[in-house]
């Protein structure tokens, strides 16, 4: 399921399995200059600075509720830019990137980029990733990850690059690497 570069999908109540690559995709900017350098720091600046010339404003706010998410190549849940103001709550995320069929850097349960404002709340993840089931990357700022319950995940929470606020709250991360923190800003 893709929402491309768009605003307020609402994805309730369903099941996606088998996927190749992503589940749910939130988004990307997705323009003929995407993936067309390195995955570098100054690539993605590039992609953000684009992003705002043609209305960033104008995408994420999704909601993804109650569904059932399993056996994805790359990610069950995946956003880049698109998942600003988004709401991931009560989902069920298992064995998304489990074989590891990709590396790099988008892979695990459920991985933003950009994820600002967002909430990830009362979700049951496990058996994702080659990094963690919830890995925030990139301006993770004014997200809320709330209720979670993790296991069995190479990490169960991974902040990266992110200068906050984040509140990470009630969650049992219960995986043998429960949280991995590169950033600032994170309130526990």
């Amino acid at each position: 399921v893709g929402t491309h570069w768009s605003r307020g999908w609402v994805i309730e109540d369903c099941t996606v399995s088998g996927s190749s690559a992503d589940g749910i995709s939130l988004g990307k900017h997705g323009d003929e200059w995407d993936n067309a350098e390195p995955e570098t720091a100054p690539a993605f600046v590039k992609t953000i600075k684009r992003a705002e010339a043609r209305g960033m404003a104008r995408t994420g706010h999704h909601t993804i509720r109650r569904c059932t998410i399993t056996d994805c190549a790359e990610c069950g849940i995946h956003g880049a830019l698109g998942c600003n103001f988004a709401v991931v709550e009560d989902c069920w995320v298992s064995y998304c990137n489990w074989k590891q069929p990709y590396s790099g850097s988008d892979n695990g349960g459920i991985k933003f980029l950009g994820s600002v404002d967002s909430v990830i709340a009362r979700n049951h993840i496990h058996h994702c990733g080659a990094e963690a089931g919830i890995w925030l990357d990139w301006m993770a700022q004014g997200t809320r990850v709330v209720g979670n319950v993790l296991w069995c995940n190479h990490h169960d929470l991974f902040v990266e690059v992110s200068y906050g606020p984040v509140l990470v709250e009630g969650n049992a991360f219960l995986s043998s690497r429960s949280v991995r923190a590169w950033s600032q800003g994170i309130a526990f």
